[in-house]
């Protein structure tokens, strides 16, 4: 991410508060109002960039072919795809001739706005393929951070030459309040005071180069989008935080329930932070009580100077094999 007028670095804090798989409470959440370092979670909800539509209809994920899993005390790993992008700002050091896959969302050093969000870059369904649909920002073509529905179906998919994938694990501890925590500015809780560089621990054979200098004054492997696919029981009194940089998408029930798209800062006050309350929000989620639906998530790291997550659920997940999408 970036921070420009003023701000100075990102942080990527993540705290993923997780139930036992398949269990039949609501998780352990907790009923504190706000969040701890220990992540606790508040009744409050729907904070900035939490986005939901009108009512939708319910629809039971499917545990059939495929082996996601059908629920049970399998312990289900939080895996996902990251992938690797050379920043846009390389093309100005290639000679004339040669070309680089370079996608020009990322480090493009033409956006010299303010860091902040910006709402509406993807539609408000998950497209057929579990992947987000451009929208191009509120009002459609708006963006200033994107360049349109190309670039940008490049950040979820593989794509030879523009970006490399690997499969990448959030390693989960549990916090004080019972909830499973990975916090990238804590290192009691999988993280470290580097923040959140996830690729930097991979080779150069798999992945581009380091690209940028963090806010640690140490070099580190920037531009990068992260993809989660989940499934959890919906029980009742689940909650859901996030705060973080740069753009974060989480769907549920592929529904679109936290929009935080944009070159900007962690925390609520930088339009970094949202909320799903999974009682309050059933009727527009299209849940119900003891069906089984998806959870999707999607990150971008887009900018320097700093990368950081937060992440926070008393969800209980059932998929017992990764659902790993390329």
């Amino acid at each position: 991410m970036r921070f420009l007028t003023g701000f100075l670095g990102a942080g990527f804090l993540a705290t993923w508060a997780l139930a036992s798989c398949g269990g039949e409470g609501s998780g352990g959440s907790s009923t504190a109002a706000g969040a701890d370092k220990n992540g606790g979670l508040g009744s409050g909800a729907n904070d900035g960039g939490n986005v939901l539509g009108g009512a939708n209809p319910v629809i039971p994920v499917s545990t059939g072919s495929g082996g996601n899993g059908s629920g049970g005390d399998c312990n289900p790993k939080v895996r996902g795809v990251l992938r690797d992008f050379q920043p846009f700002s390389v093309k100005k050091n290639v000679p004339s001739g040669v070309t680089v896959g370079a996608n020009p969302d990322f480090q493009n050093d033409s956006f010299d706005g303010p860091a902040q969000p910006e709402l509406g870059i993807v539609q408000a369904l998950l497209g057929t393929d579990k992947k987000p649909v451009y929208a191009g920002g509120s009002p459609p073509g708006s963006s200033k951070t994107t360049h349109g529905a190309s670039p940008f179906g490049e950040w979820f998919k593989d794509q030879a030459g523009v970006n490399k994938s690997v499969v990448y694990e959030l390693h989960l501890v549990a916090g004080s309040q019972g909830n499973r925590i990975f916090d990238s500015a804590d290192a009691a809780y999988g993280g470290s005071e580097d923040g959140f560089f996830p690729l930097d621990g991979f080779p150069d054979t798999e992945t581009f180069a380091k690209d940028g200098i963090g806010d640690d004054k140490k070099p580190h492997k920037f531009s990068f989008t992260f993809e989660i696919h989940m499934e959890f029981k919906y029980n009742g009194g689940e909650l859901f935080r996030f705060t973080g940089d740069d753009d974060v998408w989480v769907f549920v029930n592929n529904n679109l329930a936290i929009d935080l798209g944009g070159v900007h800062g962690p925390g609520l006050k930088n339009g970094g932070e949202g909320t799903i309350d999974f009682d309050k929000d059933a009727a527009k989620l299209g849940i119900e009580k003891g069906q089984t639906y998806a959870f999707d998530v999607f990150q971008a790291e887009r900018h320097t100077t700093g990368s950081n997550f937060r992440i926070e659920t008393s969800l209980g997940f059932t998929n017992c094999q990764d659902i790993i999408l390329r």
